[in-house]
């Protein structure tokens, strides 16, 4: 008997199954994919910034540095040379007239070369004097007899030709007194005297002798 109840409610469980059956397709029909693949529009991906170029790197020119200059070493004055060109003849200071010494003797001589006067005085003994006033006579007289009338010079000659005192001394007579007395007359020549040169050589006595 029970089996035709069963019979009796199949409608009704057809008629769910036809619903339950409907919604599952359209449910399927939704997930589903288009079946036009082309009509979904492509995703252009996004364009990558333009970024700037990296600077190219060069390196630094390397500069030498400057080499050192040194100055030059000052040269050691030397002794006036003979053929110097000198100055005028009016500012010589002169002894008046030649003063008596023992020694040394002054000797006088025209130097073509030079165009003036050479006055040769060597000194290798000191007089009872000394030799500071025995240098210091010769000195004055040889400069008195190279200007005066008594001249080597000729008689053509430039009336501002030029005199050189030459001077050789010995060295063993060389003190204190010597040597200040060389070094006024250096200056008064130079302030008063421009056209007169003293040249002075010191050697030692076996060889002047």
């Amino acid at each position: 008997m029970a089996w035709f109840r069963w019979r009796k409610n199949t409608p009704q469980v057809d008629e769910q199954q036809d619903v339950v059956q409907e919604q599952q397709g359209v449910r399927e029909r939704d997930v589903t994919a288009p079946d036009d693949v082309s009509a979904v529009p492509a995703i252009d991906p996004e364009p990558e910034p333009d970024l700037p170029p990296e600077p190219s790197y060069e390196p630094e020119p390397v500069i030498d540095p400057e080499p050192t200059v040194e100055p030059d070493p000052e040269p050691f004055p030397e002794p006036d040379p003979v053929t110097d060109q000198l100055g005028s003849a009016t500012t010589l200071q002169v002894a008046e007239q030649i003063v008596p010494s023992d020694q040394p003797a002054p000797v006088l001589a025209w130097n073509p070369g030079l165009r003036g006067v050479v006055v040769r005085i060597v000194h290798t003994a000191p007089s009872a004097a000394g030799s500071a006033e025995d240098l210091r006579a010769a000195l004055e007289n040889g400069l008195a007899a190279a200007v005066g009338e008594h001249s080597p010079a000729p008689h053509d000659a430039d009336p501002e030709y030029p005199v050189v005192l030459n001077v050789t001394i010995a060295e063993e007579t060389v003190d204190a007194e010597v040597t200040e007395v060389l070094a006024s007359a250096r200056k008064q020549l130079a302030r008063k005297a421009v056209r007169v040169r003293l040249v002075v050589d010191q050697a030692p006595l076996a060889e002047i002798a």
